[in-house]
């Protein structure tokens, strides 16, 4: 199985932009196991952050402190406020999930932000795939690369582009410009399973 496209700039910002709302998808799903998870594992996690957060606090407690002449409390008191908040956030959490942000626009700040490094790296015009029975073919102007299915680490697909990420930090996508039509990006999407015993993962915001 073959396919050829010209690959642009366009390509490179979808695939990062993919790559980065699957990470955040990763990070959410690693939490909500940690949030159904052991009570103690959960709150094991949220000490850290929590005295990240009362450590950045602490100048305006003493600053309301000093507005109320309240200088009896003691620094010990504010340490015991912090890990009551953080007990009842834990037991908040079990119950409530919290919100999910979305914040594409910031992912789209770091695709701009990675974009540089990411150009200086590819190769961009004319692109062949072959799907073969060790691995991956891909053709460009800097000639041709074999990719073993071992290398595979990652599949993924979302509408419009579908990313095998490999070892040592490399990428191969197959925009869906690429197939005749929905079903022959299927089955390439469907034989690229197959072959690297990877299952894709969707990324349905990625364009």
């Amino acid at each position: 199985m073959r396919i050829a496209y010209t690959l642009g700039e366009p390509d490179l910002q979808a695939m990062l932009l993919q790559h980065s709302l699957w990470r955040r998808d990763r990070i959410r799903a690693w939490f909500e196991r940690v949030r159904t998870g052991p009570f103690l594992r959960h709150l094991l996690v949220n000490i850290p952050l929590g005295a990240l957060v009362g450590l950045l606090l602490y100048p305006l407690w003493t600053s309301l402190l000093r507005c109320l002449r309240l200088w009896r409390f003691s620094p010990g008191l504010y340490a015991a406020a912090v890990a009551l908040a953080v007990v009842l956030a834990t037991v908040l959490q079990r119950w409530i999930s919290p919100p999910r942000l979305r914040l594409l626009p910031v992912y789209r700040w770091s695709v701009r932000r990675r974009m540089n490094a990411v150009r200086k790296k590819s190769v961009l015009g004319r692109i062949e795939l072959t799907i073969e029975e060790d691995g991956l073919v891909r053709v460009n102007a800097a000639g041709e690369l074999k990719i073993p299915w071992s290398e595979v680490v990652v599949l993924l697909d979302s509408p419009a582009l579908f990313t095998a990420v490999l070892s040592r930090r490399r990428v191969v996508v197959a925009p869906l410009r690429a197939f005749a039509d929905d079903a022959a990006a299927r089955a390439f999407r469907a034989e690229v399973e197959r072959r690297s015993g990877k299952q894709a993962v969707f990324v349905p915001d990625a364009p």
